[in-house]
């Protein structure tokens, strides 16, 4: 049967991630909302953004899914459709604004049905506008918002000026990326890469973190957060250790992070889990999809470690983990475990046995339209349901600064612990800038006695 056939049929099955966001996106509608909110000064031509979205919907297969359930199993349908999902609304004063932006930002999707993405435009005066774009994370991730909106601009600019857009190259469909990343599973190279996994895998520590409550009968579907900036003159002690030891920033921001739950948990081998965006192949430059994968990163520290070999230990882990990416499609049961229980979709969050993720992202996507000066709204950073504690950081460039946001579930720790996580972070990072040579144990110590 043709590929496109069986898609429209609603037979094409969902990836790990997509997966695991689905599950959890039906028992609360909208906690898997990712928004990018503009401030755009200037006139808005409202007929070029309304064509400037319906070219999106018709170039980007994603942008026109839908998902279903089918004996028991979650399936995604590409929907011919010439809807353009964009509102907008005039004369609000900026107080309602914000408050429609917020609530934008929690309103969930009819993912059996309506289109997994929606604009809307609020018009405080005429030459003064919010504009808010989400989406559901179940079709895009973070590389394809910022081809979002590359592409919404590229549309936008030549309509404004009443021209005929100048035209893209035909980009590969989510599905097409599927299908090619499937295809990956026969070849030579695939043995040796599930082999890797099942030793890794094999020895990874799913011991409880420790925490402050029990968890209540009935679980919660949201994180509390806590959080703490590191400013420019700390932040450029860190990229100098990373310059000198030949590491990236993240790889600093990682081995911190396990140092920090090894004093936390009392165990140096605690694995920890790192989204990766899965697009170091040339065709998915221009996908448009939720092509993101979650990689375990699993690397053992002993106290004695210096803190300079941490670091190349944990590039070294990355790029192994990387490398044989391929191979954990044949673990996805077992990793999907590892977030949540999969064998009862509809029972409660799994207990503290999850493990702690990392995720590191750089500012919001720019957004460039002609005739307009448009300047990112700072949003709440969305809550992740499915974790019982989840660090994310966001490193601003504008700003020079990098946030951490400490999310945790408030059903298993108190808020002065994870404050205290937070500050001790800065603490940590401080101390390993200033003395990368010193060992792993006597930072963590050195930190927690501050």
């Amino acid at each position: 049967m043709d590929e496109m056939q069986t898609i429209k049929r609603g037979n094409l099955p969902l990836t790990l991630l997509q997966e695991i966001l689905y599950s959890l996106e039906i028992r609360v509608p909208g906690c898997q909302n990712c928004s990018e909110a503009y401030r755009l000064r200037g006139p808005v031509n409202e007929s070029a953004l309304r064509a400037s979205v319906a070219a999106l919907v018709q170039r980007h297969d994603a942008l026109r899914t839908v998902f279903q359930t089918t004996n028991d199993l979650p399936r995604a349908a590409i929907t011919q459709t010439s809807e353009v999902p964009i509102e907008l609304r005039r004369e609000i004063h900026l107080e309602l604004a914000t408050h429609l932006v917020r609530q934008e930002r929690l309103r969930g999707f009819d993912l059996s049905s309506a289109l997994p993405f929606r604009v809307l435009l609020l018009e405080l005066a005429r030459d003064d506008h919010f504009l808010v774009v989400t989406f559901c994370h179940l079709v895009v991730d973070q590389v394809s918002v910022v081809l979002f909106m590359r592409e919404l601009a590229h549309f936008y600019n030549a309509l404004a000026d009443g021209e005929v857009p100048s035209p893209l190259p035909r980009p590969m469909q989510s599905w097409e990326w599927l299908r090619r990343e499937k295809s990956l599973a026969i070849s030579k190279a695939f043995p040796a890469k599930a082999w890797f996994w099942t030793k890794k895998l094999s020895s990874m520590v799913m011991s409880p973190l420790p925490t402050d409550l029990e968890p209540g009968a009935e679980p919660i579907f949201h994180t509390d957060r806590q959080s703490i900036t590191i400013q420019a003159g700390s932040l450029d002690l860190l990229k100098r250790s990373a310059r000198e030891q030949g590491v990236t920033l993240f790889t600093v921001v990682l081995a911190l992070c396990k140092i920090m739950l090894a004093r936390f948990s009392g165990r140096w081998d605690v694995a920890l889990f790192v989204p990766f965006h899965n697009r170091l192949r040339p065709q998915s430059a221009g996908v448009m999809g939720c092509l993101a994968m979650p990689l375990p990163l699993l690397v053992d520290f002993s106290p004695e470690m210096g803190f300079d070999n941490a670091l190349k230990l944990v590039q070294a882990a990355m790029a192994e983990a990387i490398d044989n990416r391929d191979g954990l499609k044949l673990f996805q049961p077992s990793v999907a475990k590892s977030f949540m229980d999969f064998g009862n979709r509809k029972g409660p969050l799994p207990s503290h046995r999850t493990l702690p993720m990392v995720n590191y992202l750089v500012d919001a996507p720019r957004l460039e339209l002609k005739g307009l000066a448009a300047t990112s709204l700072e949003l709440v950073r969305p809550d992740e349901f499915y974790k019982d504690l989840y660090f994310e950081f966001l490193q601003t460039l504008e700003r020079d600064k990098l946030t951490l946001y400490v999310c945790y579930n408030p059903q298993l720790f108190k808020k002065a612990t994870m404050s205290r996580l937070a500050e001790e972070f800065r603490c940590l990072s401080d101390e390993s800038a200033a003395h990368p040579k010193a060992s792993v144990g006597a930072l963590a110590k050195q930190f927690f006695q501050r």
